[in-house]
């Protein structure tokens, strides 16, 4: 199961020192193109 957990499941990823505002939209842009990734906070 991993980082990719259950169906339904809810995964919480903090990252710390990621001051870049540009730094953190490129990595919800890869997120969101990843199969079963529905809403990111």
């Amino acid at each position: 199961m991993g980082l990719f957990g259950a169906k339904g499941e809810t995964i919480v990823i903090n990252v710390k020192g990621m001051t870049c505002n540009h730094c953190k939209m490129s990595v919800e842009n890869a997120l969101k193109k990843l199969n079963g990734v529905f809403k990111l906070c």
